[in-house]
């Protein structure tokens, strides 16, 4: 059924969405209890309200797809077909299409997929598993003598016994006797809206959503372009197929708001006559035998149980193009630097009449800063609940048994910072498949069990948050490493018999090194723990990895909570200003010069009896400093597990800043993570502590 519904698409993608990731987790937990009656049906109902959501907005082929995949579904839950390793795999196959299908309509994009292959295999699956005969690629058991005009469909209790003849063509009335066959009962519906209801085209759509939850949209009169523009007296016309009691449908729609009267009738699907012709010849009289005995229905108990949830969840959130939220961003930040600059000017002028106006500025702004950062913030779970099927998808390709363990997923990150861990963890993941866990009689030789066990952790720590990658494989050699690096090239054999364990095992983040014996689909470029390692440091977090050979591996990302509005560090180096990120400070120190100690051309200090390297700012940057003093000031900086004292001339004090991008020529500058506007104007930049180094 086409519909132009484009004012309705984006919430029809989101709930889309949504399904399918309940369809996906089910399948994944149905694949180790294949015996869970609990997690096959919220498989069904999520192809189920799919596969009627799609038809009312007129998505054939998505609907197409999502109705066979309900046909092999039915049958499992009926002892028809046994849950087998193919049956999961053509389902997770039909996953993995519908994701694209969504991903084309929310695009825009005209559709690029083909779904025959699948519906093929899926009615193979019933022909095969479920007995019925059938010629191959029909989902449908061989229709009996006289087949064409598929018998009247028993009226359920407390609707008309005697039946309407309606016609459908082409697509539709495939479609309508595939749903008779698999034992679905036909229905015209007719809904009669109030005669003060100002938004007919609204309640019309309201009503086709509430139907299709329930039900297969056959067909509608008027047409369903007519019916969204409002193009309709009062009522229309739905008729449906649904293998659920008419009355619970009819109830469902007569709590929509302002629908006066709703009519339900069985129905005999019959030739190929236009629907609208035939169902405009027979609604007087439908009407007028359905009412009167259609009212008893009404007096049974409102099934209202599942459909409120969805009210109250229409009330309760309000969906926001995010980059809507990241103006309003953009906004808080600029209303933060002007209320540092009001409260520098309060402090120079000390006007009295000002003080409590400035005070309630200032509380009101942080108030306003920290609801805006929390509308921003999104639980690790919409990251975390897609790496299951990732890694049950690579385990098969490999042979290998894989469980994969969340904790953590309620946590919370930035939105941004969430969306560019994505690809990192991504990396992590496919080495823990394919590098980490050995192949199961590897493991049972070592005594441990033949499955493997990947656990993705995250935990609030302070002001930032680790996500811990971890798996119980075969670990990482330090040796190895080093003699990895020595082979291609990347430090000395003297350097690397001086290297301790620990610095040994970062050597997997430089460029270009793989431990891989041969180059696989999954990995072995020596490409993705530099790419770890890059995208994590430009966020303003870092890496640092554990590993004991023969036990296990773990992988911890420290990341920033927000990459928008941050508390930073000032300081002064020859006569500028810069910002520190203060999550990346551990403390500050004066030194004196005299206990400055140079080993080549690197310059030490001993701290709490730990040797400091020190790092002089101005060097970097090619300034030229006046600290000429007995002592100076260093900023001990964490990177990586590693400590660094960034020598400065003076620290300024902190403050909260708002960061800027930089763009066009200064994008990607070495040493800087951004700019920010001080309060007297001044545009500084933003110390990127991670490349510094």
């Amino acid at each position: 059924m086409d519909m132009d519904m484009a004012e309705y698409k984006e919430e029809f993608v989101n709930e889309a969405r949504e399904h399918l990731q309940i369809l996906n987790q089910s399948l994944l937990d149905l694949e180790h209890d294949t015996s869970n009656m609990d997690l096959l049906n919220n498989i069904f109902r999520a192809a189920h309200t799919l596969k009627g959501s799609s038809a009312t907005m007129g998505f054939m082929e998505l609907n197409k797809l999502t109705h066979r995949m309900e046909n092999v579904l039915d049958a499992i839950r009926n002892g028809e077909t046994a849950v087998t390793s193919v049956v999961l795999d053509t389902t997770f196959d039909c996953f993995d299409m519908l994701e694209v299908m969504i991903d084309e309509i929310d695009a825009d994009s005209p559709s690029s997929v083909d779904v025959s292959d699948l519906v093929n295999q899926l009615d193979s699956l019933l022909t095969e598993d479920g007995g019925t005969g059938g010629q191959e690629g029909s989902a449908a058991p061989a229709e009996p003598a006289g087949a064409g005009q598929p018998e009247p469909v028993e009226a359920p209790a407390g609707l008309p016994e005697t039946g309407q003849a309606f016609t459908l063509s082409g697509d539709d009335l495939e479609i309508a006797n595939d749903a008779i066959n698999q034992g679905l009962s036909v229905f015209k519906m007719r809904i009669d809206l109030e005669d003060t209801c100002a938004l007919k085209s609204v309640r019309a759509v309201m009503v086709l959503k509430s139907i299709g939850d329930h039900a297969d949209i056959l067909a509608t009169v008027p047409g369903a372009e007519a019916i969204e523009d409002g193009e309709f007296d009062q009522g229309f016309d739905v008729i449906f197929g649904t293998e659920e009691d008419g009355n619970v449908i009819k109830e469902s729609v007569g709590h929509v708001n302002e629908v006066s009267k709703v009519d339900i009738i069985p129905a005999i699907i019959e030739s190929a006559k236009p629907v609208a012709e035939a169902v405009a010849e027979s609604t007087s009289e439908s009407e007028a035998e359905s009412a009167p005995e259609a009212a008893p229905a009404v007096q049974k108990t409102p099934a209202t149980g599942a459909k409120k949830p969805d009210v109250v969840r229409s009330v309760q959130s309000v969906r926001v193009n995010i980059e809507k939220l990241d103006a309003l961003v953009n906004m808080v930040g600029e209303l933060v630097i002007n209320k540092i600059r009001l409260l520098q000017i309060q402090s120079t002028h000390q006007i009295k009449e000002l003080d409590e106006t400035v005070s309630n500025i200032d509380r009101l702004t942080n108030d306003l800063r920290d609801e805006v950062m929390q509308m921003r913030m999104v639980p690790v779970d919409q990251i975390f609940k897609r790496f299951p099927r990732m890694v049950r998808d690579l385990a098969k390709k490999k042979g290998k048994e894989i469980e994969v363990v969340l904790e953590g997923r309620d946590i919370e990150l930035d939105r941004t910072v969430l969306d560019e861990i994505g690809e990192p963890m991504v990396h992590l993941i496919r080495n823990c498949v394919d590098h980490g866990i050995e192949p199961a009689d590897v493991r049972e030789r070592a005594g441990k069990p033949g499955g493997g066990v990947i656990k993705l952790i995250a935990r609030r720590e302070k002001n930032h948050v680790d996500i811990k990658v971890v798996d119980d494989g075969g670990g990482i050699d330090p040796d190895k490493l080093r003699a990895k690096a020595v082979d291609k090239g990347l430090i000395s054999k003297g350097d690397a018999e001086a290297m301790s364990d620990e610095n040994a095992l970062m050597l997997i983040f430089a460029p270009g090194f793989s431990m891989a014996e041969a180059i696989t689909d999954i990995s072995g470029r020596g490409v993705g723990m530099d790419v770890v390692k890059t995208s994590i440091e430009a966020l303003g977090g870092s890496v640092s990895l554990e590993s004991d050979v023969g036990v296990g591996t773990t992988v911890t990302l420290k990341l920033p909570l927000t990459m928008a509005i941050i508390q930073a560090l000032l300081v002064e180096v020859a006569q500028h200003v810069y910002a520190v990120p203060i999550s990346s400070v551990l403390e500050t120190v004066s030194v004196p010069t005299d206990s400055i100690r140079a080993m080549g051309q690197q310059k030490l200090i001993t701290l709490r009896g730990n040797v400091l390297p020190l790092m002089w700012v101005h060097d970097l940057f090619g300034n030229i400093s006046e600290n000429g003093h007995e002592e100076v000031t260093a900023v001990v900086v964490d990177r990586g597990g590693q400590q660094v004292g960034l020598v400065v001339d003076s620290l300024i004090g902190q403050q909260e800043i708002a960061i800027k991008s930089l763009s066009g020529m200064l994008a990607g500058v070495k040493g800087f993570a951004g700019a920010t506007i001080l309060g007297d104007g001044k545009v500084i930049m933003i110390l990127d502590v991670a490349s510094m180094l």
